[in-house]
């Protein structure tokens, strides 16, 4: 039987007649309705004679399921409380989607982590980047090797199962960038996909793994690596839960009042799902509690810490302020991920400051030089435009490109000297404090940042 017979289209040219394509899948769709319109009248047309409340009751539902959304052609894209009904190609293709982007970023976790441990005993060669880019290499031939298989099989799996899937009707490119305009291809979601876990995965990280100068020896190497591995189990593990909640509701399996990204208490969720709120708090046991077993006695310091955690005085660094800090940078990333694979889920661009953000404009457009992500998490570092934790080289230049005219800023990042405008003295007054000539926070002022939204009651 040829592939492309029912749900998937011609292999050979799998790009080309999108509009042939599409009016196919949707005459398909209306027949699968009609079939079903049959089949719930036949079985409505047998209840009445025996049993008229019960078909009442039947015809009401077979109405309101009409009236949802089976009437209205190929589904849209809708808020969380009124998802559309997908056909089974499309249940699948999200299904691959959440998966594939799991298991890519538990992968990478662990090739990037195991390539830590190696260059701490000794094993793999300090000069090597555990960090760097796949594209790049981080010098050890396993790790790359571990990177690229990742890699291959997100591509795989997620063209395998989303090439015949009109991916609008899922809510994409939502978050993801369309480089080469409409239609969003399944190999744009997969180059989306992995761009989005890389640059996560890259920021935790550098949170979790100070650069290393040396050796370590234990227990100091037993404590680093279980603060690695621990703090990634915890996005790991959380993301799942959280993704396969809202990939049950989608598949109609959980229903629309339970909130997947709920957060009322990271000892209680309360997302109204009793199985979800059993694996978060999982999840969370990993770094609330574990850590004490390897870390009790460890000076945190010697080990680089307190490393990229804001907030800690210098000199000083407890247990509790790293684990503090573990949960709070891992578990605020979750929502990149989870919004970027499945956003017609999402609470980010509704006007209101749900849990899991930290500001929400209304929309899920935002960029560099905005204080209110594209994800929600309000970006409020005084000369970091760019959205990362510190000013780098990367900020100067893009302060430069705003003060020629090619970029646009909010005042709060990028008039770094408070004058009411952003010129080149912003470039150069930041590049003192990158080079190391001045301390950040005493020689970069802001003006007081605005945070859009309404905070949710």
């Amino acid at each position: 039987m040829a592939a492309s017979s029912q749900g998937q289209p011609p292999m050979a040219s799998p790009l080309r007649g999108a509009a042939k394509w599409n009016a196919a899948r949707s005459e398909r769709i209306v027949r699968s309705e009609n079939r079903l319109r049959r089949r719930m009248l036949s079985r409505f047309a047998r209840l009445a004679p025996f049993a008229p409340r019960t078909a009442a009751a039947f015809a009401g539902v077979f109405v309101g399921v009409c009236a949802y959304g089976l009437t209205s052609g190929a589904p849209q894209a809708a808020a969380i409380d009124e998802l559309p009904f997908f056909t089974l190609d499309e249940i699948r293709c999200q299904r691959l989607v959440k998966e594939s982007s799991n298991a890519y970023v538990r992968d990478i976790f662990n090739a990037r982590h195991d390539c830590f441990l190696e260059q701490m005993k000794g094993n793999i060669a300090l000069a090597n980047d555990c960090r760097a880019s796949i594209d790049d290499g981080t010098g050890d031939e396993q790790t790359d090797e571990l990177l690229r298989a990742a890699q291959t099989r997100t591509l795989s799996d997620i063209t395998s199962g989303c090439l015949a899937v009109e991916l609008s009707v899922l809510g994409f490119p939502g978050a993801c960038e369309d480089p080469d305009g409409p239609p969003f291809t399944a190999f744009d979601l997969e180059s989306c996909t992995r761009n989005e876990a890389d640059a996560v995965v890259d920021e935790l990280i550098a949170i979790e793994q100070p650069a290393l100068d040396s050796v370590v020896a234990n227990p100091a190497r037993n404590c680093q690596r279980d603060i690695s591995t621990k703090g990634s189990k915890l996005f790991v593990n959380e993301l799942a839960a959280r993704s396969e909640c809202a990939f049950k509701q989608m598949s109609r399996d959980i229903d629309l009042s339970v909130d997947c990204r709920a957060e009322a208490d990271r000892f209680a969720p309360s997302t109204g799902h009793t199985p979800t709120d059993n694996a978060i708090l999982a999840a969370h046991d990993k770094v609330l509690r574990e850590l004490a077993n390897t870390c009790g006695g460890v000076d945190l310091t010697a080990l680089g810490f307190p490393n990229e955690c804001a907030g800690v005085a210098e000199g000083t660094f407890a247990l509790t302020a790293l684990v503090e800090c573990l949960f709070e940078t891992h578990h605020g990333k979750l929502v990149a991920v989870l919004d970027n694979g499945m956003p017609l889920t999402k609470n980010c661009g509704n006007g209101v400051i749900n849990d899991f953000e930290t500001c929400d404009d209304g929309n899920d457009e935002g960029g560099f030089g905005d204080i209110c992500s594209k994800y929600c998490i309000a970006n409020t570092t005084c000369g970091a435009p760019t959205g990362g934790r510190a000013p780098s080289i990367k900020d100067a230049l893009y302060i430069l490109r705003v003060a020629v005219g090619l970029n646009s800023c909010d005042l709060a990042l990028c008039d770094v000297d408070s004058n009411g405008f952003i010129n080149t003295s912003d470039v150069l007054r930041l590049l003192r404090v990158i080079v190391g000539l001045e301390h950040g926070p005493t020689f970069l002022f802001c003006p007081e940042a605005v945070i859009p939204g309404t905070v949710e009651e």
